[in-house]
């Protein structure tokens, strides 16, 4: 029998599997998307921060904005966790 814990991360990978878009993958890869700039990013996570709370981050559905095609979509807790990682690594890279 799966453990509460399991279940939730068999959970949580049926839901990228369904919402993760190209454009977030990118962003997980350490890549910024074309056209934008690291302060631009910075932007968009306190835009998306001053309009959700955490637990409607956490249902709320949004299309992906960095995605080339329609119809992705990822929750804005998933796409605020790329951004923040994406903004995490280019720090660590200016600084080394």
């Amino acid at each position: 029998m799966a453990t509460k814990h399991q279940m939730k991360n068999q959970q949580r990978a049926e839901t990228d599997a369904l919402f993760l878009g190209d454009g977030v993958r990118s962003i997980a890869r350490k890549t910024l998307p074309p056209g934008y700039t690291v302060a631009d990013l910075r932007q968009f996570l306190r835009l998306l921060y001053g309009l959700f709370d955490e637990k409607e981050a956490k249902v709320v559905i949004v299309a992906d904005p960095f995605a080339d095609g329609e119809g992705r979509r990822v929750t804005v807790a998933r796409l605020a966790d790329a951004l923040e990682n994406l903004i995490a690594a280019h720090a660590a890279m200016q600084s080394a």
